[in-house]
């Protein structure tokens, strides 16, 4: 193969285009610019990220399937409550730079049409599988809402958590404990010892 494998070069680009978000502002940052700094032309980072939207939320393919790996991989003889607490713990890989790059996400939500879409779409995908899981795990009723609600209320949960934490430097040691000790009482909560 010749130059960089595709994966690394998506990230060294994703992880370019962040620093300058970071540094000048997402809307201040034109394509052009990340482009420059990646030493790569217009055309050729739009076969990478067609959208500036693309950069914030790559990974989350990854993350979704790290997810669904973990919960589809679980001996069941591990409760299915400890099976997602372990899973909050591992679904996203952190950089370094994690709460500015979270504090820059939080403000894009806000403020990027675009960016609040894609991340929607991730989190629908996120409660289905946690949904499936239980359902499976359970042997619910399909006409049970209690998976759904459960599944809803562990991503709100993580979602606060992982604000909380962002703004907050002072508190959690780590984004994983806070993610942790969010969905602990729901899983004991809904779930038990199941």
């Amino acid at each position: 193969m010749i130059g960089r494998p595709r994966a690394t070069t998506h990230w060294a680009i994703r992880d370019t285009a962040i620093e300058l978000f970071i540094q000048d502002g997402y809307a201040e940052t034109s394509l052009a610019r990340i482009a420059k700094e990646c030493g790569i032309s217009r055309t050729t980072l739009f076969s990478y990220f067609p959208a500036k939207a693309d950069m914030i939320v790559y990974g989350e393919e990854r993350n979704f399937e790290r997810l669904r790996d973990v919960l589809a991989d679980a001996p069941y003889d591990i409760p299915a409550g400890t099976v997602l607490a372990q899973a909050a713990r591992t679904m996203r890989p952190l950089p370094s730079n994690a709460r500015e790059e979270l504090t820059l996400f939080w403000a894009l939500l806000e403020e990027n049409a675009d960016v609040a879409a894609q991340s929607a779409r991730y989190g629908h995908r996120y409660r289905t599988v946690i949904e499936e899981f239980v359902v499976q795990r359970l042997g619910t009723d399909p006409d049970d809402p209690m998976p759904a609600v459960f599944s809803a209320t562990m991503s709100a949960a993580m979602y606060a958590a992982a604000q909380h934490w962002t703004s907050h430097a002072e508190g959690e040691a780590s984004l994983e404990d806070a993610l942790e000790r969010a969905v602990a009482p729901l899983i004991e909560a809904y779930l038990g010892e199941r």
